[in-house]
């Protein structure tokens, strides 16, 4: 029986770590009005850790794996701020032109996060996670977070075999803690139940 009696103003945030699937939080995930994932998450076959249910996607690309788009609330194509930003994020949606559905879900992530982690950490390569969890702690009244280990491990996502990484994770965790501390609204959810 989970503790968390979650509101529409909480969202919890389904990371692609090997520790999504270290603790059965799948019913708690889906009790939740606001469930964000990440880039090429999986859900089949693992239910009983990360939940069935998907409100929120924010994405760096098509991944087309993901499944039930049109079920999505939100479509967020994150890019990291360029010259080009209008024209990539015109191509993203242009993929979708033949689906309405999913073409009107699909806004650009706000530019400001990422802004704020470059400019009070000096870091250009933070992943769609760490700014996910930023902007969040923004939004919303309380962010639990699951599935995120900040590429600490040798495996990258539970659902694949994927092993490479672009970000510095003890950086990304470094990062993570001080806005966890700063903020007081940002949790593990694993802790929570």
């Amino acid at each position: 029986m989970s503790k968390i009696v979650a509101t529409e103003k909480d969202i919890v945030l389904i990371g692609n770590g090997p520790s999504a699937i270290k603790y059965e939080l799948g019913t708690v995930i889906d009790s939740f009005f606001n469930i964000g994932r990440f880039n090429s998450f999986y859900i089949d076959g693992f239910e009983k850790f990360v939940g069935t249910r998907t409100t929120d996607w924010v994405t760096v690309d098509h991944f087309p794996d993901v499944k039930n788009r049109e079920s999505f609330r939100q479509i967020y194509y994150m890019i990291i701020p360029s010259w080009r930003i209008t024209e990539k994020f015109n191509n993203f949606r242009n993929v979708y032109i033949d689906n309405d559905i999913v073409f009107k879900k699909i806004v650009q992530f706000p530019e400001i996060p990422f802004w704020d982690i470059r400019k009070a950490f000096k870091y250009k390569n933070a992943s769609s996670g760490l700014v996910t969890i930023l902007l969040s702690s923004f939004l919303y009244e309380r962010v639990f977070i699951s599935g995120f280990d900040f590429f600490l491990s040798k495996k990258h996502h539970y659902g694949d075999d994927i092993s490479y990484c672009f970000h510095n994770g003890d950086f990304e965790k470094q990062i993570f803690e001080k806005i966890k501390n700063k903020k007081e609204n940002v949790y593990y959810l694993n802790e929570c139940v």
